[in-house]
């Protein structure tokens, strides 16, 4: 098991994509179950901290320590198994997302957690629940995993497989696998009934699988997973379409949520805004225009079935008052694989402009109810205007899941941006929603999180924090920051 030491090569592990920094002693990079066990139960004797270190794609500063020792999961990739008839997929927690892919795809099957950064780890798309662009018809990640292998912060280990241990009412226990018994309380928190990241899971009767879902790195250290795959369709009818008033483009979306929809099932809904268009434009020529706004979206379907699908799927746009011409259907391999890089390519090229100019990205994450979606979008559209900042909007609105980036140029727009950000959280908590929908707390995320469950709340999180990880050593400062544990 290798190691690297302080000024020796770690500079990578102390930020992540939105140019959050911090420090460490040095980085241990495991390259088995057992050796992530060994570093673990040290650590806790020693009551050193340790931080859980993905592939640095993550938008919250959750993999950049803040003190102590970094574990890296990048050599825990030797694991790919695939199970055709029950339909599943095991994976090294260190498995590249893009890999997990792929091998899929050989198979004839796909993995239907989808986010933007392909190169993110296994791992971390568990640690975080992300999601992406297919959520809308099958949910985060959550819903795709079976199994977990779990190494808790005292260094004992935990096989959890989906179905078989629940709370019993409030109250959660279960043994490890050297027989030490937890029990404690669950959270005493509302979660939103929305698509969320937020703090940890919580509900009554919960399956224990849920806990370790979006926990961050600080109740376990997860190093093995098994997913839910499905079989690849025959075809698939994928489409980008502009509008000239964005109020359409909401309709159009709007309408597969509707009881007039009986026959349509798309798997994304994507939006994008006139300024997020006109930013990718210069790479992106097929979205050159003044356009309001643009959908893309896509279905599943069978070669016999696509052109009539087509044909429902235009008649629809029409309807919304999009013209045949401002609709863009992919026919082909190349204009599929077009869209497909220009629907991803909005949330990395933002990254980059914001990182050069040595400023962390202040990009929402917010979900609100369906019903409240459009008043919550104009609110936040029209707060953006007034403040004479730069930015984009675009997200997953089948979700009712916003993405508003502010694009400052220097610190006075950064801070001003970072005021405008913390009220469109206490927008979408008055709304009913959540201040995360996909990317999780980390550590840049925590005041926000304060908005939407309060002191008490946060209280609650670090009391459940100190059940499993009583010495504080895992990813601390994920989720709950240091002052609630002392108040």
């Amino acid at each position: 098991m290798n190691c690297l030491f302080k000024d020796s090569g770690i500079d990578d592990f102390l930020k992540d994509a939105s140019n959050f920094r911090g420090s460490c002693d040095g980085v241990f990079f495991p390259e088995n179950h057992d050796d992530v066990v060994s570093i673990i139960t040290e650590a806790n004797e020693l009551k050193s901290k340790i931080t859980v270190a993905g592939n640095g794609t993550g938008l919250t500063g959750g993999r950049v320590p803040l003190s102590g020792k970094v574990i890296s999961l990048s050599k825990l990739n030797s694991l790919l198994e695939i199970d055709k008839v029950n339909m599943t997929v095991t994976a090294s927690a260190g498995i590249i997302l893009k890999d997990l892919q792929e091998f899929c795809e050989s198979n004839g099957f796909f993995f239907a957690p989808d986010p933007t950064e392909t190169l993110c780890q296994a791992g971390a798309v568990v640690a975080t629940n992300a999601s992406g662009a297919k959520s809308y018809k099958y949910g985060a990640t959550r819903n795709s995993v079976q199994e977990l292998d779990v190494v808790l912060p005292c260094g004992d280990t935990l096989t959890i497989k989906r179905g078989e241990i629940f709370a019993n009412g409030n109250v959660m226990q279960f043994n490890s696998a050297s027989g030490k018994k937890y029990l404690f309380p669950l959270l005493d928190i509302q979660m939103p009934n929305v698509k969320n990241s937020a703090g940890y899971y919580s509900k009554p009767g919960m399956d224990l699988i849920d806990l370790f879902i979006g926990q961050e790195g600080t109740l376990g250290i997860i190093t093995k997973c098994k997913f839910t795959i499905h079989p690849v369709p025959e075809t698939l009818f994928s489409c980008l379409a502009f509008f000239d008033d964005v109020a359409d483009s909401l309709s159009f979306i709007e309408y597969f949520k509707s009881e007039e929809n009986t026959s349509l099932s798309p798997r994304a809904l994507e939006f994008f805004d006139g300024n997020a268009l006109r930013f990718l434009s210069e790479d992106y020529p097929l979205c050159a225009g003044d356009y309001a706004s643009g959908v893309w979206f896509d279905e599943e379907c069978t070669n016999a079935g696509f052109d009539k699908l087509t044909d429902e799927y235009i008649s629809v746009l029409n309807k919304f008052n999009c013209h045949d011409d401002n609709i863009i259907p992919a026919f082909d391999s190349k204009t599929h694989l077009l869209i497909k890089e220009f629907r991803h390519a909005i949330s990395y090229k933002i990254n980059e402009f914001v990182a050069s100019k040595g400023l962390r990205k202040l990009g929402t994450d917010t979900a609100v109810p369906s019903e409240y979606f459009t008043s919550f979008y104009f609110s936040c559209q029209n707060g953006a205007e007034k403040s004479g900042l730069n930015h984009v909007s675009y997200g997953h609105f089948g979700d009712s899941h916003l993405h508003l980036n502010f694009i400052p140029e220097n610190d006075s727009q950064f801070e001003l941006g970072k005021s405008l950000y913390r009220e469109i959280c206490k927008l979408a908590v008055e709304m009913r929603g959540t201040v995360s929908a996909e990317h999780g707390i980390g550590k840049t995320k925590t005041d926000y999180l304060e908005i939407m469950y309060g002191e008490q709340g946060m209280k609650e999180f670090a009391k459940l924090k100190k059940v499993l990880d009583p010495n504080l050593i895992l990813n601390f400062g994920n989720i709950v920051p240091e002052k609630f544990f002392t108040i």
